[in-house]
This record gives C-alpha cells, sequence and structure tokens, in this order.
C-alpha cells in the first residue's frame, strides 16, 4: 500500500477544512491516468485483496463494538 497520512497532531492539519482541501486537490482518477496510465485502482479496504478486507454492511458482533 502507497499513500499520504497527514500528521493531524500538527496545528497545521488540526483544521478539517484544509484535510478536505487535500482531499479536493488530490484527484486520483486524474493522476492516475496521467501519471500512471491507468496502472492503479482505488481499493476499498486497508486490507484490500485479503481475507481481512471489509466488505459489505457490519453486522452482529461487528455492530455491537
Amino acid at each position: 500500500m502507497v499513500g499520504f497520512v497527514l500528521n493531524t497532531r500538527r496545528a497545521k492539519f488540526s483544521d478539517p477544512r484544509v484535510r478536505r482541501a487535500f482531499d479536493l486537490a488530490l484527484d486520483f482518477e486524474e493522476m492516475n491516468k496521467q501519471f500512471f496510465f491507468g496502472s492503479y485502482r482505488r481499493i476499498s479496504s486497508y486490507f484490500d485483496g485479503t481475507e481481512l478486507a471489509s466488505s459489505g454492511l457490519p453486522s452482529g458482533a461487528e455492530l455491537e463494538i
């Protein structure tokens, strides 16, 4: 997995509006098309592609947690 993580303990990243601005500025689909020629796909789980990947809506014990 490759990604960017903002250190929210730093004052400049503590504002949710700043983090949202970064999110809006990073256009994954366009970057993938222009720079990586469609090589990547957006993941839906931190453990994507393994048996630990999330899928569907939580139920039972997951909801209790």
